[in-house]
């Protein structure tokens, strides 16, 4: 999943944010979705100390003014439980599951292709069916031969 970390951001404007965890939709209304997912990239997993004052922050090496601002503003002088990034990978696959079955492949090729089950790619597909995939294909198509999740 390593070239994720490059590429995500040119899908995250895809992601369901409905399909999150409430407090990672929380973090998104108050910073976004890319100031959220670096905080996760960084310190998901972790308990940070959000401080008062964003100028005390030491999160302001990964969020900018604006974002840290915001937090501050919003969760200043709290403790959080930063949520993992995998809620966004788990989210990408996922899409990419849509996009393969979108383009013809047989839910046994996707199966295969990402090391699922039939079932859980039904399951996907089930999940996602209302959603439309078609307007990712040129972002998908420029990641030709560097996706292995």
């Amino acid at each position: 999943m390593d070239y994720l970390h490059d590429d995500i951001s040119k899908l995250i404007r895809f992601i369901d944010k409905n399909g999150l965890p409430d407090f990672l939709q929380e973090l998104i209304e108050i910073i976004g979705y890319d100031g959220a997912y670096r905080l996760t990239q960084r310190y998901g997993g972790q308990i940070k100390y959000v401080a008062k004052s964003a100028g005390r922050s030491s999160m302001r090496e990964i969020l900018s003014e604006k974002e840290l601002i915001a937090l501050c503003g919003y969760y200043g002088g709290e403790t959080l439980e930063i949520p993992k990034a995998d809620h966004f990978y788990k989210q990408v696959r996922n899409i990419r599951i849509m996009q393969a079955l979108a383009s013809g492949k047989s839910r046994a090729q996707v199966a295969k292709e990402f090391s699922l089950g039939i079932r859980q790619i039904g399951n996907i597909k089930k999940e996602y069916k209302h959603h439309d995939y078609s307007s990712i294909s040129e972002i998908m198509n420029s990641w030709t031969g560097r996706m292995n999740i």
